[in-house]
């Protein structure tokens, strides 16, 4: 019985330590895993969760598509943005709405901002201008625009 106990216990641990979930990103400590700036703004900042659960943080949304479109060895099982208008909050970014705009002023200059919701990206579109796109559109902006 006991160990029954132990092995569902390993299974457990074993099943968290993999999990496809974001972290919390810590502004003003986490480094970004592709420029190597540190992660100030919360409205840009993004995720990437391997198959094997591990984490790398960045600093804007042009980070993480560029990190995602060079071979580096592993599996993206997730990707996370901030929500542009939901600071500190990360959605999905394959489903979010995006708009490049120069009025946005991300850290790494390609003024790429993320939503959640498409009528929040709407009200801000109608202020800011610019471009709208899905997750298969800024992947190929930002490698078009290197």
């Amino acid at each position: 019985m006991l160990s029954k106990i132990l092995l569902f216990a390993f299974i457990a641990a074993g099943l968290m330590g993999c999990s496809k979930e974001p972290q919390p990103i810590n502004y003003n400590k986490d480094e970004c895993a592709h420029c190597i700036m540190i992660i100030t703004d919360p409205k840009f900042g993004s995720e990437l969760v391997t198959d094997k659960g591990k984490i790398y943080k960045f600093d804007s949304i042009e980070c993480l598509a560029d990190f995602v479109s060079i071979d580096s060895g592993f599996t993206a099982e997730t990707l996370w943005i901030s929500d542009y208008a939901n600071p500190n909050t990360l959605i999905d970014a394959k489903t979010a709405y995006y708009i490049i705009s120069p009025k946005m002023e991300s850290p790494m200059g390609m003024n790429i901002g993320g939503f959640k919701d498409q009528k929040e990206m709407e009200k801000v579109f109608a202020v800011m201008g610019g471009e709208k796109m899905n997750w298969e559109e800024v992947l190929s902006y930002v490698k078009n625009s290197k």
